[in-house]
C-alpha cells in the first residue's frame, strides 16, 4: 500500500506515471480554492478540462485498475449562490470525467 497524500496539492502536482491495482483520488478542491474568483467569473471549462487530463493519464497508466475518484464536499460555512452553482457545475463535470475514462465515482459529503 503506498500514500502519495498531501495535504493542499493541486492538479498539476499529482503523479501520473504511477501504477497500481487500486487508485483512489480526491482531487480539485484545492484548485477551486486558489482560482476561486476565476472559476466563479468564468466557469469551471478549464477546471474541467484539466480534471480530464489527469484522469486520463491515470487511468492510461493503469488499465486495469479499480480507479475511483471524489468529488468536491461542500465546506462548512455558508456559500453564496454563485459558489454553490460553481460547485454543482464541479461536480458534475467530475462526474462526467469519471465516466468518460471508466472510473467510479465516490460523492464525499
Amino acid at each position: 500500500l503506498l500514500d502519495h497524500t498531501v495535504d493542499g496539492c493541486r492538479m498539476p502536482h499529482v503523479p501520473r506515471d504511477l501504477e497500481g491495482d487500486v487508485i483512489t483520488i480526491t482531487i480539485g478542491g484545492n484548485d477551486l480554492l486558489t482560482n476561486r474568483d476565476q472559476y466563479l467569473a468564468q466557469g469551471v471549462d478549464s477546471f474541467a478540462a484539466e480534471h480530464l487530463e489527469l484522469l486520463d493519464r491515470i487511468r492510461q497508466a493503469n488499465k486495469e485498475a479499480l480507479f475511483m475518484v471524489g468529488d468536491i464536499y461542500a465546506p462548512q460555512g455558508e456559500l453564496t449562490e454563485a459558489e454553490s452553482e460553481g460547485l454543482a457545475a464541479a461536480n458534475r463535470a467530475i462526474a462526467e470525467n469519471c465516466a468518460s475514462v471508466g472510473s467510479s465515482l465516490v460523492p464525499i459529503n
